[in-house]
C-alpha cells in the first residue's frame, strides 16, 4: 500500500497535535508530582522518549525512528491500563480507610464517582496520546523509502 493515503497536511497536524498533547500531559504530570517511585515515573519516561523520537524524525526521516516511535506510542496506550489499575487500586485503598465496610460494586462506584485523588480514568489520556501517534505513524512515508544497498551503488 502506498503512504500517499495519508495527506500530509492531516500528518502535520496529526504531528503538532501529538507534540502539544505529550508536552502538556507530560509537564501536568511533573507539576503534579507525579514522580514517587517508578510506577509514577513511567509515563514520563514514556512520554519523554515518544517526543525525543517525534523531534528525531522530524529531523532526521528514518524508518528505524518511526518503528521506535511507535512501539513508544503502543506502550504509551499499553501502560493506560496500569495507570487505571493503579488509580483504582490506590483510591480503593484510601476509601477503605474511610469506611472498612465498603465492598464490592458499592466500592467501586465509591472509587469512580469519588472526588478524591487519584482520579481513577485520568489515565485514559494515555490511551488517547497513544491512538494519536499511532494515527501520525499510520503508513509514514519513512516506512516506505526503500533502503539503498550496495547492489543500488551507495
Amino acid at each position: 500500500m502506498s503512504c500517499e493515503t495519508v495527506p500530509m497536511e492531516l500528518r502535520r497536524l496529526l504531528w503538532f497535535t501529538y507534540l502539544l498533547g505529550a508536552m502538556g500531559m507530560g509537564g501536568e504530570l511533573l507539576i503534579m508530582n507525579h514522580t514517587e517511585g517508578a510506577w509514577q515515573w513511567l509515563p514520563i519516561g514514556l512520554i519523554s522518549f515518544s517526543l525525543l523520537a517525534l523531534v528525531a524524525q522530524s529531523i532526521v526521516a528514518s524508518r528505524w525512528l518511526i518503528q521506535g516511535f511507535r512501539f513508544i506510542v503502543l506502550l504509551i496506550f499499553l501502560s493506560a491500563f496500569a495507570g487505571i489499575w493503579l488509580h483504582f487500586d490506590g483510591k480503593a485503598e484510601f476509601k477503605l480507610e474511610m469506611d472498612p465496610t465498603l465492598k464490592g460494586w458499592d466500592l467501586i462506584w465509591a472509587c469512580i464517582r469519588g472526588h478524591s485523588l487519584p482520579p481513577v480514568f485520568a489515565p485514559g489520556s494515555m490511551m488517547l496520546l497513544g491512538l494519536l501517534g499511532i494515527a501520525w505513524s499510520y503508513k509514514h512515508p519513512s516506512l516506505y523509502r526503500q533502503r539503498k544497498t550496495l547492489e543500488d551503488g551507495v
